[in-house]
């Protein structure tokens, strides 16, 4: 690390159970064992059914805490350290999930991350946090009120470590829209509370879920922050972090469209600034329907592309009618092209052109974690170069430090040892993080 540059110390994209490194688990994992054997046993076997299924084989439990030599296996298990299909990644974070299930009355686990983040040298920091699937309302706003208070308790300590709790709502709509409902009913009744947890994420397999899915939430979500700045959260969403059933340009397009209705910052981001020299002679696919999106994007949008220098060379409004006429669940596939690639590129250039007119929009750069799972070909290709030849507003983030391993002042160490990022954008970037803090994007009273 170079003394002289200027690193900042807020991680604004970080799962918190990810956080766990390979002798977290090993400790907290014996732990655990003492005490529920059989239960997390059980859950074992589940993690290890799923691992078989990417894997072809079982991973190595038994070994785990066999001696301090089982360190090693869980790494091999656990850390993704080279590029991975989502499924994969998945696979490898089922082993949190199978050890260390979210337990709504004891914040022991997160007690334990939060020390570890403090010790790294995180100042301020998010953390986001699931509702598992079988939680109640009761589980949810129990957990939501213990984490608080364990925010609460670090941020009040002498040293200058400010954590808050980010709440990962599911995809579905529906359950979107029910379990936000708790979310504000447990504010109103925590208001000591309410200020350590700032905002909402949407996270896991984003490909089947298309941002106008999200728009009238996202309308109620800005009403409500509007009519009560104090509880307002921010809206935080994984985006463009992968496109293996998407072309990429349908996948920068979805950035785009999250961030022009009013999502606060994307979660990663990658379609949009993706060279796409990368994808040519690789096959695509997609369904007709996310083809008929993408298509009455451009008719929509025609006007303000062709205003940034692109232009379709092919009959849209022909490709719609056609496309209307075949079930929308038919899956397209073929080979891009360099013809393609040089038109994706310029698309590309024109929404990142447009950002500034259409959003305010804040993308979270995950260095590592995009090398890893959205499969960035080395960091000299990161597309936060072409973020930031843009003026979009950026920030760097770990992500799931302890699967990754890294951290906050490592993935900046990175960037800059690359020369990926010159020192003076690092200063610009660690500006933008601490004024797109959660709070501050939505307004609220500082803590």
């Amino acid at each position: 690390m170079t003394a002289d540059l200027d690193y900042y110390h807020d991680d604004l994209h970080c799962h918190l159970y990810g956080c766990l490194t390979v002798h977290d688990i090993w400790h907290l994992g014996r732990q655990q064992l003492a005490v529920n054997k059989d239960e997390i046993k059980a859950r074992l076997q589940w993690y290890g059914d799923e691992f078989e299924k990417v894997f072809g084989h079982p991973p190595q439990t038994k070994a785990y805490w066999d001696s301090c030599l089982g360190v090693a296996d869980i790494a091999a298990d656990y850390q993704a350290l080279d590029p991975i299909s989502f499924a994969t990644f998945q696979a490898k974070f089922n082993l949190l999930i199978a050890l260390f299930p979210l337990n709504p009355a004891d914040p022991k686990i997160c007690h334990e991350i939060l020390l570890q983040q403090r010790r790294s040298g995180v100042h301020y920091g998010e953390y986001r946090v699931p509702v598992p699937p079988y939680f109640t309302k009761y589980d949810a706003q129990t957990l939501w009120t213990k984490l608080s208070e364990t925010c609460q308790l670090f941020a009040k300590g002498e040293d200058a470590f400010q954590p808050r709790l980010v709440v990962s709502l599911p995809r579905d709509p529906e359950k979107l829209v029910e379990q936000y409902g708790w979310l504000k009913e447990w504010q109103k009744g925590a208001a000591k509370l309410s200020p350590f947890l700032v905002g909402i994420d949407l996270c896991g397999y984003e490909e089947d879920h298309h941002p106008a899915l999200y728009q009238a939430f996202t309308a109620k979500l800005h009403e409500d922050n509007s009519n009560n700045p104090a509880t307002a959260l921010a809206f935080l969403v994984h985006g463009g972090e992968t496109f293996e059933s998407l072309r990429l340009e349908s996948s920068a397009r979805r950035v785009f469209e999250l961030a022009a209705m009013g999502v606060h910052r994307i979660g990663h981001g990658i379609a949009l600034g993706f060279d796409p020299k990368h994808v040519v002679g690789k096959a695509w696919r997609q369904t007709n329907a996310e083809r008929q999106q993408h298509l009455g994007f451009l008719l929509d949008q025609a006007d303000a592309l062709a205003q940034q220098g692109f232009e379709p060379d092919y009959d849209v409004a022909k490709e719609l009618t056609d496309l209307a006429k075949r079930p929308a669940e038919e899956v397209q596939s073929g080979i891009y092209t360099e013809a393609e690639a040089t038109a994706i590129a310029s698309f590309q250039d024109a929404l990142m052109a447009l950002w500034p007119r259409f959003s305010g929009g804040v993308i979270e750069c995950c260095p590592t974690s995009n090398l890893v799972v959205g499969k960035v070909p080395g960091l000299e290709n990161h597309p936060i170069r072409r973020f930031l030849q843009a003026d979009l507003p950026v920030i760097v983030a770990s992500d799931d430090p302890g699967m990754f391993d890294t951290d906050i002042i490592c993935e900046q160490t990175r960037l800059i040892d690359h020369q990926i990022i010159s020192p003076g954008q690092l200063t610009t970037i660690g500006q933008t993080a601490h004024s797109a803090r959660a709070e501050k994007l939505v307004g609220r009273p500082h803590v």
